[in-house]
């Protein structure tokens, strides 16, 4: 039985593109990543996608773009939109036109250049030995061909990766968000600030440990977020290395002084604006328009696939990067919602 049609066209006269006007000087900042990201070696490798060129994709870009700065006002914007642009609407499933959407962010913790008695849990950079696919961990070169990658307990446990270390922070559920998260802002000891992000990931499978202590009866359904996970570990610290050595799949990480943070396509990601999705699925770079509600209200944004995430698979996710500091944490616990995910194209492109 053949595969169900990724992006469907969709009448967009009930969708509500007007808000996406109001934040239209950020969202055309995350519009010319991805239009620098589509003149890249690494886009012309990888398109066309679902049926979608390049060619297409970057005039679809440039016209959005020209809508936003041109549109007198929010109403104006998004007629010109319904008017030129085909919506279309993911389907990840025969059953339901919704998928899960979740929120990142960048943490901002201390940490310390060397092992100190505070700071012992340290972030690695790629190792020599991990066998990669662009982004993705295939496995451990061996003198026996690619092995699977040693699992979280092993490395940590048995300190497999000494003389590896970039960093160390004070706190092992720091040290697992990041990996979760993908980058961080570092206050160091010695008074700086500097920035760390994704450079690999092994091959091993992801685990959510949130939803590990859903499973366990820990924490209701209902009430599954960051802070709730952190709290649970504050009152129940004897249980935290159990639940992170559930997630075998390990992060490794590069310096990035010159910005960011970045997101997989090797560009800096926009807070608000920029989505990890699954690029052995998705168009990387397109435009999409989000509709969801939210705990604390309806969520109208247009985004663009600028990032992955190891728990970011398949056609069912999108992981919204809401931006740095404690704000952006609270904000990005909130997000686990069902939400409907519009593809915006050019009906009639110059090329």
């Amino acid at each position: 039985m053949a595969a169900a049609p990724l992006l469907v066209p969709t009448d967009a006269t009930a969708v509500d593109l007007a808000g996406g006007w109001h934040d239209r000087w950020t969202l055309i900042r995350s519009i010319d990543t991805s239009l620098k990201y589509l003149k890249s070696p690494a886009a012309a490798a990888v398109y066309p996608r679902e049926g979608v060129s390049r060619s297409r994709l970057a005039s679809s870009l440039k016209h959005f773009r020209e809508i936003l700065k041109t549109a007198p006002d929010a109403q104006s914007f998004s007629a010109r939109v319904l008017r030129d642009f085909q919506l279309y609407q993911v389907d990840p499933k025969p059953d339901s036109p919704e998928v899960l959407i979740t929120g990142y962010y960048a943490p901002i913790y201390r940490a310390s250049l060397k092992p100190t008695a505070t700071f012992r849990y340290p972030l690695y950079r790629k190792p020599a030995d991990l066998v990669t696919s662009g982004e993705r961990g295939l496995g451990q070169a061996t003198a026996r061909g690619i092995q699977p990658y040693p699992t979280r307990y092993e490395i940590e446990k048995q300190n497999l990766l000494a003389g590896q270390e970039i960093v160390w922070l004070a706190d092992p559920l720091e040290r697992f968000l990041v990996h979760v998260q993908g980058s961080a802002r570092l206050q160091l000891t010695d008074g700086t600030t500097r920035s760390i992000g994704f450079a690999a990931k092994t091959d091993r499978p992801y685990r959510s440990i949130g939803k590990a202590l859903v499973e366990d009866g820990k924490i209701r359904p209902e009430d599954l977020t960051l802070q709730a996970v952190k709290d649970y570990f504050k009152a129940h610290p004897d249980e935290l290395e159990s639940y992170l050595y559930k997630n075998d799949s390990y992060v490794f990480f590069r310096w990035t002084d010159d910005g960011g943070p970045y997101g997989s396509l090797g560009w800096p990601v926009t807070a608000m604006h920029s989505a990890a999705m699954d690029k052995r699925v998705f168009p990387p770079g397109a435009l999409l328009f989000i509709q969801a509600e939210l705990r604390d209200g309806p969520l109208r944004q247009f985004v663009l696939d600028q990032d992955t995430g190891a728990a970011i698979r398949g056609r069912g996710r999108l992981d919204l990067f809401v931006g740095t500091g404690p704000e952006a944490e609270y904000r990005a616990g909130q997000i686990n919602s069902a939400a409907r995910l519009y593809y915006l194209l050019l009906k009639n492109p110059a090329s």
